[in-house]
């Protein structure tokens, strides 16, 4: 019987930004940015996983689980919902607070490439 390996680690990766730089006077088009994260799939992962859903459970106690909340950056700068919430200065305070918490609760290592 062949043996299925399951991976030890588990890797996102999102980007931000343009990398066709057809209009640098708009800083959200002159750099990409990607950002990784990787977790160790039996710890680490399963951490941050129950950590994001405490906080979406906090701030969104009635959410609609076929449509799950997903921390985009944009969405929550713009405040679009469902992150309207974070107009209100206090709420706003209390979740950035909530997710840097959990969120900075990994050790961070940050590495920048450019030509």
């Amino acid at each position: 019987m062949t043996q299925i390996r399951v991976p030890i680690h588990r890797l996102y990766l999102d980007e931000s930004g343009d990398h066709l730089y057809n209009n640098l006077d708009e800083i959200s088009r002159r750099y990409l940015t990607i950002l990784g994260c990787i977790f160790a799939r039996e710890h680490d992962y399963a951490e941050m996983a129950q950590k994001m859903l405490a906080i979406k459970k906090s701030f969104w106690p009635d959410q609609d689980p076929d449509k799950p909340i997903i921390f985009h950056r944009e969405d929550m700068v713009r405040k679009r919902p469902p992150f309207h919430i974070l107009s209100n200065p206090s709420t706003r305070k209390k979740f950035q607070r909530s997710f840097t918490q959990s969120a900075f609760r990994f050790p961070l290592h940050s590495h920048k490439c450019h030509d």
